[in-house]
């Protein structure tokens, strides 16, 4: 299982470049008699951090990305991690909370994988989650910032996810509970959900105060997140999976 976990990262860490190539990078050089790894990125993207104990290769990537699609390496052998992470919608799955085996609700919504390997943490909630070699190994969603340090200042935060391709990750939050961007923009225009109700709420970030937008602004602001949508990136993921 454990060499499962770096396969399948190592094909996640691909994720960072899937958007710009058809093809796998491979390099002529040779390290220890094995061809050494050379990532083909868009300029200005810097290399994604990768652990000594797991280095890149082609081989080792083609391999993740046929574990990631496997539902055999579930306990049911009826979902993998492309059934919450679809190619197709950005790496997400569509519903409001992901569905395990046995069609168990877990509670929170799958997470995009769009670059993955750029973020400082991973998941939702653990702020101490950072290889995606340890993340593969344990529940993917769990309570919230709070349950893994303790501290007041951390009730209901959660991991901000990526605006990439954010238009095709719908529904949005953590729990899946707002269906569509504009519904987002309102919901931190006014604040928050539990703005009104508790205006003393520790658990509101000071920052959520709410501002005022007017009917066409809010037009803008969607359109802006829309105009983050990247559809090569989901063709090319698309055309990735296997068949």
């Amino acid at each position: 299982m454990v060499k499962a976990s770096a396969l399948t990262a190592a094909a996640l860490l691909l994720l960072a470049a899937v958007a710009h190539k058809n093809t796998l990078p491979t390099g002529p050089a040779e390290v220890g008699g094995e061809a050494a790894f050379v990532w083909e990125l868009p300029e200005g993207f810097p290399t994604p951090r990768v652990p000594p104990d797991n280095p890149m290769t082609a081989a080792k990537i083609e391999l993740g990305r046929l574990l990631f699609h496997d539902r055999r390496l579930s306990g049911d052998r009826t979902v993998a991690c492309a059934s919450c992470h679809q190619p197709g919608q950005a790496y997400t799955d569509g519903r409001d909370r992901a569905l395990g085996i046995d069609a168990n609700v877990h509670p929170r919504s799958a997470m995009s994988l769009t670059n993955v390997a750029y973020n400082a943490t991973l998941g939702w909630d653990d702020p101490s989650l950072t290889r995606l070699e340890d993340q593969a190994l344990i529940p993917l969603l769990n309570t919230g910032v709070h349950r893994h340090t303790g501290g007041r200042a951390d009730m209901g935060q959660f991991r901000a996810p990526t605006l990439r391709n954010i238009a095709l990750t719908a529904p949005y939050m953590h729990d899946g509970s707002i269906p569509t961007l504009e519904a987002v923009v309102d919901h931190y225009a006014a604040g928050g959900r539990t703005r009104a109700a508790h205006p003393r709420n520790p658990a509101i970030d000071t920052l959520m105060t709410g501002f005022e937008l007017t009917p066409d602004e809010r037009r803008q602001l969607v359109a802006f997140l829309h105009a983050l949508t990247d559809q090569s990136f989901v063709d090319r993921a698309q055309a990735m999976s296997p068949p």
